[in-house]
């Protein structure tokens, strides 16, 4: 990205505030998010949690404060320019999986892409490496009716990754999947996640998700009350995803 300072945080905030119809949703958020952290924000529904990563991917835009994305100011960015942003450095992976009723798991992996003009050959080259490395090259040609909602996860996660993203954001990505499922899918997107060397912020309710990161941040009320450090996340998830 033009501009890009290598040596900031990958994302950070510092006083972002937001309002929907005058309900006040974050007052004065500030956090960052270093390259190739894991970061999970927990708190009650209704906290702000989902209203950053809409802010964060350049969905949205703040009332006030600062928000950087590789050192660039998001609110100083046209339209176009969040746009280009989403395509080629953010992936979102969300809690309903978002996938196209009507394509394959091949063409929707294929879909961000497209939309970036890469051509037909690499394009599929690297749909065959995604599905591969999110283990459902055997689902290729299944819609997303005839998958699992744990084949479903993976191809979601596929697509979220086409485009290399350097900042991964996850809603609540086990919240719709059994225990056992959502494990290997938290394996799978840590694994992923440090073989790529992509950042992870992570909304989730589940205290057990945490494991796969840096770092908690508790939110209420749109502000973060406190960031614990936990243990360095684990290693060996790719011999498990």
């Amino acid at each position: 990205m033009a501009g890009c300072n290598h040596n900031a945080p990958v994302l950070e905030a510092e006083g972002l505030s937001k309002s929907y119809a005058n309900v006040p949703i974050l007052d004065g958020l500030s956090l960052s998010v270093a390259r190739g952290e894991r970061v999970a924000l927990m708190g009650p529904s209704g906290s702000g949690k989902t209203s950053f990563l809409n802010l964060a991917g350049g969905i949205d835009t703040p009332d006030s404060g600062s928000l950087r994305f590789d050192g660039r100011e998001l609110s100083e960015m046209s339209s176009g320019e969040r746009a280009a942003l989403r395509r080629t450095a953010v992936g979102t992976v969300f809690q309903f999986f978002h996938l196209l009723p009507t394509m394959t798991a091949s063409e929707n992996v294929e879909v961000p892409l497209r939309l970036l003009g890469v051509a037909r050959a690499e394009r599929r080259h690297r749909v065959r490496e995604l599905l591969e490395e999110t283990g459902v090259t055997h689902r290729a040609d299944a819609l997303p009716s005839e998958m699992s909602g744990g084949e479903m996860q993976r191809v979601a996660l596929a697509r979220a990754l086409a485009p290399a993203p350097r900042l991964l954001l996850a809603d609540e990505p086990t919240g719709n999947l059994d225990s056992v499922t959502g494990e290997r899918i938290l394996d799978l997107i840590e694994s992923v996640c440090r073989r790529h060397g992509t950042a992870l912020l992570m909304v989730t309710h589940n205290p057990d998700a945490t494991r796969i990161c840096h770092r908690v941040l508790h939110m209420l009320d749109g502000r973060i009350t406190d960031a614990g450090e936990i243990a360095p996340a684990r290693g060996g998830a790719e011999e498990r995803a």
